[in-house]
């Protein structure tokens, strides 16, 4: 049986097909506007690459999830690129991004941090699923304008099992197996190659272990996006941040679930542009 964690957290596989490493385009970022690829360091040293989209007044920074890049958000940062100057980040180990031997969870933070060092002190953070969970950590460090959370998933009690079962099929080379653990379904060569990411980044949240009382006194306006289908999913704290949190507002998306994001980027985008317009006023 498909777990909570495995049901929802599905992106869009198609969208990470053609997604390249190559760094030929990318130079690091000299405040220019517009759509185009650039990378910034971390505290370790690795390259971290997001792509800028728009050149709206809002900066925003953009989070994405576990087995997933930046290219599943491309379309709402588009869709956002009036109101916004979008910085739409590749995590590490994925999309433009590089990567290094040692991983924690404290890596994940720095590479936020040092995107929104080039966004700046006002800009928003928008974090998917995991990424979610991290974007929370990163604004307890640093100050943003606002935050915005996808269903967030800080209720992951039981995954280490299914994580174990893909740890070992990882170990022995058999990533394409690995992927279709966790998605019950045939895994394309790009979510194979994945797999890794997905084994290494939940080893990391379970050694941290964030929980939803480690972020309820986050006082910065926040949006709760949250799918009408995935509402009451109790894998995501949506619920408990809406009744927690000081200065919160959530936005439901008719008829969608975890990756609206994709199938409906333009709902996505007004859902944020009216937060934005909200806190502005």
């Amino acid at each position: 049986m498909r777990t909570r964690l495995q049901t929802f957290f599905l992106v869009s596989f198609v969208s990470l097909i053609g997604c390249s490493r190559s760094e030929d385009r990318i130079g690091s970022d000299n405040g220019l506007a517009g759509s185009q690829p650039w990378t910034v360091r971390s505290a370790d040293g690795t390259s971290i690459g997001y792509t800028r989209i728009g050149d709206g007044p809002s900066p925003l920074v953009i989070v994405h999830g576990v087995l997933d890049s930046s290219e599943s958000w491309v379309g709402v940062a588009e869709a956002l690129s009036e109101q916004c100057s979008c910085f739409v980040m590749d995590r590490r180990g994925r999309g433009r991004s590089g990567d290094s031997d040692s991983y924690t969870f404290e890596n994940e933070i720095e590479d936020i941090e040092a995107v929104l060092r080039v966004a700046g002190s006002d800009a928003f953070l928008l974090g998917h699923s995991s990424g979610a969970i991290y974007t929370l950590e990163a604004a307890r460090r640093v100050p943003v304008a606002g935050l915005i959370l996808y269903e967030p998933p800080l209720h992951y009690e039981g995954f280490d099992a299914v994580v174990d079962r893909i740890r070992n099929l990882v170990s022995e080379g058999k990533l394409a197996e690995a992927a279709e653990v966790f998605i019950e379904g045939p895994a394309t060569p790009q979510i194979a190659e994945l797999a890794p990411t997905l084994v290494r980044e939940w080893d990391a949240i379970f050694t941290f272990g964030p929980n939803v009382a480690r972020y309820q006194d986050l006082s910065m306006p926040t949006l709760l996006l949250a799918g009408s289908d995935t509402l009451s999913e109790p894998t995501f704290a949506t619920v408990d941040f809406a009744g927690s949190l000081s200065d919160v507002r959530t936005a439901i998306l008719d008829g969608q679930g975890h990756t609206a994001n994709v199938s409906v980027p333009e709902l996505v985008a007004n859902r944020v542009a009216e937060f934005l317009q909200q806190v502005a006023e």
